[in-house]
């Protein structure tokens, strides 16, 4: 059973761990303006938080230091925020205000008679710093339209909710303050600050990545209108071209940053997944117990489902967008299927067949976008077709032209009549055997990554017996 203590240090540790990685994910990109207060107010944030329960005879003033460090963690993230938004002026009022909720604190606990009012004061000092994050991020979505943002005020909202509800419990049972018990507060702040942890985090890193979208927008918008008066004044062909390259590094930088991002935020999330799994494998059969399991279990569907959709629009961006040609290198071909395989979830990895129809063993494509095209078809397959039918992968060749060939079938009822003309467009879907709905991107990327390749994606059969889709990746002939 954790009991409160080990939650906040958990907790804290999953912080601390967030700062690193947004730190580390944003550390070199000149778009991120705000990261340093972000990566700090959460390393300061997870730090106040394991102090709380460490705090004891040999350590007293650590709950206050505590304390104080939750405080400024959320003055530097709500400084970040603020920046995000263009704020320059009257910059010292947040400081203004977190100096005198400490003051007001430190007063309490020197001179106060009651043993809970400090605790108290904390709590509302933090209720209110959830709440000024959420209602920036609401005034960012509003104001920006930016979907990453509406997130993160989400997050900070339902935090602020949870702290409101142990400022409550507090106030109405301040005995129960320094046992460190189990009580449904608790569980409830325990629940809230598991989801507010990365999912505030992962708002922030939208919310900068759809900035850095804007903004790259802005400036190639500059860039050609600058190239249409340098067309029209004096039409030289080395101003042509030093604005053809400019434009090139633009578009080099962008995929570089969505690319990062792209590996970076998966191991963040699937970490994050983990760790929520153990937590509710790790709670009690009380009823409040199976109330935050089930949330904990919703949140971890929710965060699979989340990690999925960023990854594909990620590569989607990265990888697919622009006429630049996609790198290709000789790529161990048994291998890339059993990474595509190995992405599934065990129990439906068990029921993919490998089919080869040929002895080639290397061929030449880009790995991650084949993978990932594999694994979209895989994923459709065993969603559509029911357990425990198997999903066959053929691996074959072609001569004329040259090329290899991967087909994904399945025992499904097919595909609906109505999806059949917009297959592989963005947003196209059907009926799906799961509970999450499908968001039309996994056949989409596909056709796009066939056709980085010079090939093509194509419908071979469907029906009763099954669906059949295949990949076929021109090859060049070796001279």
């Amino acid at each position: 059973m954790i009991d409160p203590a080990t939650a906040l240090i958990g907790i804290g540790l999953l912080h601390v761990f967030m700062s690193v990685a947004v730190w580390a994910i944003l550390r070199r990109r000149e778009y991120a303006r705000s990261f340093r207060q972000w990566s700090g107010g959460e390393l300061l944030y997870g730090c106040g938080l394991i102090a709380l329960p460490t705090s004891g005879a040999a350590w007293p003033g650590l709950l206050v230091i505590g304390h104080l460090a939750l405080m400024g963690g959320y003055l530097l993230r709500g400084l970040a925020l603020r920046r995000e938004l263009g704020a320059r002026r009257n910059a010292a009022a947040p400081w203004l205000v977190w100096l005198a909720a400490s003051v007001g604190y430190l007063a309490v606990d020197r001179f106060g008679s009651a043993e809970a009012l400090p605790w108290l004061v904390a709590v509302f000092a933090q209720c209110a710093g959830a709440a000024w994050l959420a209602w920036l991020g609401g005034v960012l979505h509003d104001r920006t339209g930016y979907r990453s943002a509406g997130v993160l005020a989400v997050a900070f909202g339902l935090f602020a909710f949870a702290l409101s509800i142990h400022a409550a419990f507090v106030a109405r049972f301040p005995h129960e303050l320094g046992t460190w018990n189990p009580t449904p507060d608790s569980t409830v702040l325990f629940l809230f600050g598991l989801i507010m942890a990365p999912y505030g985090n992962l708002g922030y890193l939208g919310l900068v990545m759809e900035a850095a979208s804007a903004s790259e927008l802005e400036r190639a918008s500059r860039l050609a209108g600058e190239h249409e008066r340098h067309a029209q004044s004096e039409r030289s062909f080395a101003q042509q071209a030093q604005l053809i390259e400019e434009r090139r590094r633009l578009l080099a930088e962008r995929e570089e940053m969505l690319a990062a991002l792209a590996h970076e935020v998966r191991q963040p999330l699937s970490r994050v997944s983990s760790a929520l799994d153990r937590v509710a494998a790790a709670l009690p059969a009380a009823p409040a117990a199976a109330f935050a399991g089930e949330h904990l279990q919703r949140a971890t569907d929710l965060l699979d489902s989340v990690g999925s959709v960023l990854e594909n629009t990620l590569v989607e961006a990265a990888l697919l967008g622009g006429d630049a040609p996609t790198p290709r290198h000789d790529v161990d071909i048994d291998t890339i299927v059993d990474l595509a395989i190995a992405d599934l979830d065990p129990e439906q990895a068990a029921r993919v067949r490998i089919q080869r129809d040929t002895a080639t063993r290397t061929a030449s494509m880009n790995g991650s976008l084949v993978r990932l095209s594999l694994r979209n078809l895989l994923s459709n397959a065993l969603e559509h077709s029911p357990p425990p039918s198997p999903v066959v992968v053929r691996i074959a060749d072609c001569d004329e032209p040259l090329a290899l060939i991967f087909e994904v079938s399945d025992r499904g009822p097919g595909i609906s009549e109505d999806v059949l003309p917009r297959l592989f467009t963005r947003g196209a879907h059907g009926e799906r055997r799961g509970a999450r709905p499908g968001h039309g991107l996994g056949l989409y990327i596909v056709r796009r990554a066939a056709e980085k390749h010079g090939g093509r994606a194509e419908l071979v059969a469907s029906g009763r017996d099954g669906t059949t889709i295949r990949i076929v990746v021109p090859q060049e002939i070796a001279i």
